[in-house]
């Protein structure tokens, strides 16, 4: 009896750990092909129905359909005698037919009405099929009266006439699960909400109703503990709240569904984790956006699940390229993707992203093998459906806009507009607003002001539009800005100016490598997961927890022996330790008040910064429309004194460099942005540079910034008529008692003899001798060999210049 009991003992323990191992195995395959089924449905915009997706993702897999076909019939039965399922021989069931009855006839007849009514697509012998056996399972189990089986058949037959487009009598089958007050299954009736939410017709108008089914599913799952089927319509609904334009509780959602796969370890959490990236670069928020498509590329890298990655590839692309500093990221995951899509043969998936590389002038080898690319890609592998037809068709139109060939690029983008109607009826208005906003976009770059402003306008008054990223709305009302200010349109013009830096004071973009560094690092999901799919042996834990104790142990020794062996010591310290944790305080406080104040005055000069880039940029694009030469000029000088002062801004950071501004790395910055801003006259100048380092204060580097302005400006624009081997020399020497000499000079044509810069009525010298006075400096202008200035200046801190 002992040695039966040990027996017992020792193998019931590994009976259950391999049960419970297998349990979740096959959650996990039934969670993996669910969210991945839903996932290349909603990615391919709906254009292919989900029991499609669903032998897609079975086949990439290598998984059997069984389980999410016999859900709630019987699961054991149908994975253990059901392998025609997956075979497709119904011969065989139908044989086996002829000698069962009772409850399990009835149950294979239900199996294979549920196996016809998941087969991909509508077709009508199949759905006549899936009728026929289901109304012969519920006539049988009339003799049987057994409730599970007739609710499994009504659930089943709901969802064939869904997809015979029937909902009415739809409806009737699903409300006899839903109302019944003698069914007790949960399951079951989970089931039925489940069906409707996610075989209703994708309209919107039964986008309310499907969430509806959906949440009344998700309760009734959440109560039965049942994760795969919970996660997997919690995901749905937030896919179906992000159709709809609500983006807040699509995210709430999402996170839901998220949180809940990593708290059973699920691993194939990337296809919720894209759709929460997708959330976030609809908000703006590229940072979020970023974070969650690496987890969703890191995810699938440790699962091995590769089948939509290319996706996520791209994801991270998007979300790099709109942090505009991180463009060589951007063309790095662009091209995996691409590759990935190629080694696929899916090339009819990759004009959407050959979109990207050309919106975002990413294409390093230019637009012209872009389109080479493009029209290569159009004859191996041609768009199989309209909406990939629509994404290259736009590309297309794309090309040749950057190639300003507008009237090719306009014949492609109505052709893809035309497309707009027959999408609509496949996937919904989803899409809409991005194709009004190519359409606005490329009517504003081909001069065509009205069209531009037609679609522009309808972009931000349709409510029906469809999603709209924020990226795409600050561009939108920018350009409006642009058209009515043209169109001398200005309250319009201004409003929507004050729409456009709104937002963009509100957008977080993807800053420097350490927060990259961050979010990567961050977006590593802890959860240990065997090759296998299952968690890992509990042997690392037993071992942890052996170190743990130990360590343990040894802390409490010491502990002991420290407490009986200076108990005296103990308490005549403690009056040291009070006061030096009050100083510490003291310090620390003192140290978070300077840190904040840095902070501040950080934050100020990035402000005035940004708003005076904001202001230079409007000049620039004002000039546009202004042929007068004398107002252009007037525009460049104005930006060159508006870019002088905004360097300024730029080289003053407290928290690395209290001492004041660089005026020598000033110097050089300005020298270069002067080269750009006259490339034609600075390209023949050769600038001689003699820096020594030297800072001075913010308020002496304002009126010098513009100071050099204008006298190197000047030296550009008009010291060289017909000289060769022009030169420009600066100058800066420190000089003894705090004293401060710079000296600009050229070898150009010099001023006139009887030039007299005090009575001088121009704006730059009369800048020059205001600005001076300004710094306590007389400046002294020689004219020998060409023009020369020398100023000499006393330096000040910031406290003296402001007395």
């Amino acid at each position: 009896m002992l040695k039966y009991t040990l027996i017992l003992f020792l193998v019931f323990p590994a009976w259950c750990a391999f049960a419970q191992k297998e349990n979740t195995v096959q959650r996990n395959n039934k969670g993996l092909m669910q969210l991945s089924a839903a996932f290349l449905t909603v990615s391919n915009e709906a254009s292919i129905d989900l029991d499609s997706s669903l032998v897609l993702t079975a086949k990439y897999h290598h998984m059997s359909r069984s389980r999410i076909i016999s859900d709630g019939i019987d699961d054991g039965y149908a994975e253990k005698y059901c392998k025609w399922i997956d075979d497709r021989q119904t011969g065989v069931p139908r044989y086996q037919l002829s000698k069962l009855s009772g409850g399990p006839k009835v149950r294979l007849m239900l199996l294979l009405g549920a196996y016809y009514a998941f087969q991909p697509g509508f077709k009508k012998r199949d759905i006549d099929s899936c009728k026929y056996w289901l109304h012969l399972a519920e006539k049988a189990n009339s003799y049987l009266k057994e409730t599970r089986w007739i609710a499994q058949v009504y659930c089943m037959l709901g969802k064939c006439y869904l997809k015979a487009g029937k909902i009415r009598q739809a409806s009737f089958y699903f409300n006899k699960v839903t109302r019944s007050p003698s069914l007790r299954d949960s399951g079951v009736v989970a089931k039925a909400w489940n069906y409707q939410g996610m075989y209703l017709p994708f309209l919107p108008s039964t986008t309310d109703r499907r969430i509806a089914c959906l949440e009344r599913a998700a309760v009734l799952l959440s109560d039965l503990h049942d994760s795969a089927n919970l996660f997997n319509v919690l995901t749905n609904i937030a896919y179906l709240n992000f159709a709809r334009q609500n983006i807040i509780e699509a995210e709430r959602q999402a996170l839901r569904s998220y949180q809940l796969q990593l708290n059973v370890k699920f691993p194939y959490s990337h296809y919720t984790s894209d759709l929460i990236s997708l959330i976030h670069q609809v908000k703006g928020d590229y940072v979020g956006q970023l974070k969650y498509a690496l987890e969703s590329i890191d995810a699938a890298d440790r699962s091995g699940d590769h089948m939509s990655i290319a996706i996520f590839y791209t994801r991270a692309g998007n979300a790099y390229a709109a942090g505009a500093t991180k463009r060589d990221e951007a063309v790095k995951w662009y091209r995996k993707a691409f590759a990935e899509y190629m080694s696929n043969n899916d090339g009819a998936h990759a004009y959407k992203l050959l979109y990207y590389f050309i919106n975002e002038d990413l294409g390093r080898s230019g637009n012209d093998s872009l389109l080479h690319l493009l029209s290569s890609l159009m004859i191996s592998d041609p768009p199989t459906n309209s909406i990939d037809k629509q994404d290259a068709l736009i590309a297309l139109g794309e090309c040749y806009r950057k190639l300003k060939l507008y009237e090719k690029a306009e014949v492609y983008f109505l052709q893809a507009e035309a497309l707009m109607p027959v999408n609509e009826r496949i996937r919904g208005n989803i899409n809409q607003a991005e194709m009004i906003f190519i359409l606005g976009q490329f009517y504003f770059y081909a001069g065509n002001y009205e069209k531009s402003r037609t679609y522009l306008v309808k972009l931000i008054k349709d409510p029906d539009a469809g999603n709209f990223s924020v990226g795409n709305l600050v561009e939108t009302y920018w350009l409006l800005h642009q058209i009515d200010s043209q169109r001398r349109r200005y309250a319009s013009s201004m409003l929507f100016l004050k729409r456009y830096n709104r937002l963009i004071d509100s957008l977080r973009h993807i800053s420097d490598g350490s927060e990259l560094a961050r979010i990567k690092a961050h977006s590593k999901v802890p959860v240990a997961i065997s090759e296998n799919g299952a968690l890992s042996s509990s042997n690392t834990v037993n071992r942890t927890i052996i170190v743990f104790l130990v360590l343990a142990l040894l802390l409490i020794g010491m502990g002991v022996i420290f407490i009986f062996r200076f108990p005296f010591r103990i308490r005549k310290l403690s009056e040291g330790q009070q006061q030096k944790r009050l100083l510490a305080k003291a310090i620390l406080d003192n140290k978070e008040l300077r840190i904040s104040k840095d902070k501040l005055i950080k934050e100020i000069h990035y402000r005035v910064q940004n708003n005076l880039k904001i202001v230079i940029d409007l000049l620039s694009r004002q000039s546009t429309f202004i042929t007068d030469d004398d107002a252009i000029e007037a525009i460049e000088k104005s930006q060159s004194r508006m870019m002088a002062m905004s360097l300024i801004h730029q080289e003053l950071d407290p928290s690395q460099n209290a001492e004041g501004v660089d005026l020598a790395a000033f110097i050089s910055k300005m020298v270069s942005y002067l080269k750009e801003h006259y490339p034609k006259k600075a390209s023949f100048i050769k600038f001689d540079l003699k820096l020594g380092k030297l800072n001075i204060s913010f308020s002496q580097a304002v009126p010098l910034a513009l100071i050099i302005n204008e006298t190197l400006s000047n030296s550009i624009k008009h010291a060289f008529l017909f000289q060769e081997n022009a030169k420009i020399y600066v100058e800066l020497v420190e000089l003894s008692g705090g004293r401060v000499k710079l000296s600009m000079a050229d070898n150009g044509s010099g001023l006139p003899d009887d030039f007299d810069a005090a009575s001088s009525r121009t704006l730059g010298f009369n800048l020059i001798l205001g600005l001076s006075g300004q710094i306590d400096a007389v400046p002294v202008f020689r004219n020998h060999h060409g023009l020369a200035v020398d100023l000499i200046f006393e330096r000040k801190a910031d406290s003296e210049a402001f007395l």
